[in-house]
């Protein structure tokens, strides 16, 4: 009889607490429907405002018992699925890891840069990601593509900007070297924090699992940004030991 009870519940709708994230059909709207309209939706929409949205179409999404706030990610011009969770991820074509429209916001020309030169960028970027270019509005830093599966898509820094002579920058090295200060700091972080973040976040879990989680995310959060303004610091110093030696000849 457990067993029959257990196959009778119905599983809960998908959870997603994080500020400015919201999905379509609404969260409020998937609490009202049964476990089988959960498991066979139309289509899906994740998004989060400002920064873009993830759609997913084709029918038969089953979004029983999701937790988005775990599994998806839309940042500063990127967006994941299942990052870091290969365990969980689930084969192409179930699960979130199936085909899906990306729209990113915010994704616009640097500062002096030929927009169409930078739209032809953004479209190159998109098929080198395995990704198919749907659209791309330097106006409105609009950018839209299609993937077939889950992993992370998105601009990085050094895909936008640009060195003394108008050409992209070829690495994060190159964007750190040419950026003012708070690009460095992204800059920075692309290259030096997120292995630290992991392993720290990694130990500190391991340190104080079952208790203490938000004083490891603030004591997180203090520790990469001291080692942000390290980094920021030191390529402020190398600009300055190269300008004396430029000085000097």
């Amino acid at each position: 009889d457990g067993e029959e009870e257990e196959e009778e519940e119905e599983p809960p709708c998908p959870v997603l607490t994080r500020p400015g994230y919201y999905t379509e059909p609404p969260l409020a709207e998937l609490a009202r429907l049964p476990a089988a309209a959960l498991a066979a939706l139309p289509a899906f929409l994740v998004g989060r405002r400002g920064a873009g949205a993830i759609k997913w179409e084709g029918g038969g999404l089953d979004v029983r018992g999701l937790d988005l706030d775990r599994l998806v990610q839309i940042e500063d011009r990127a967006a994941a699925v299942y990052e870091g969770m290969e365990e969980v991820k689930p084969p192409v074509g179930q699960g979130l890891n199936r085909p899906a429209l990306i729209t990113l916001e915010g994704v616009l020309p640097p500062e002096g840069a030929d927009p169409a030169k930078f739209a032809a960028k953004v479209e190159k970027r998109t098929r080198k990601m395995g990704a198919e270019f749907v659209d791309y509005d330097p106006a409105r830093g609009i950018w839209q593509f299609r993937t077939p599966h889950f992993s992370r898509y998105g601009l990085a820094d050094s895909d936008s900007e640009e060195d003394s002579e108008g050409e992209a920058a070829t690495g994060p090295e190159a964007a750190a070297a040419a950026a003012p200060l708070g690009a460095r700091l992204r800059a920075a972080a692309y290259l030096v924090l997120r292995p630290v973040k992991e392993d720290y976040l990694r130990r500190a879990q391991a340190r104080t699992a079952g208790a203490g989680g938000a004083a490891t995310t603030v004591a997180l959060d203090n520790f990469l940004a001291t080692r942000a303004e390290e980094e920021a610091a030191r390529h402020a110093r190398e600009d300055r030991r190269r300008e004396d030696l430029a000085r000097q000849a």
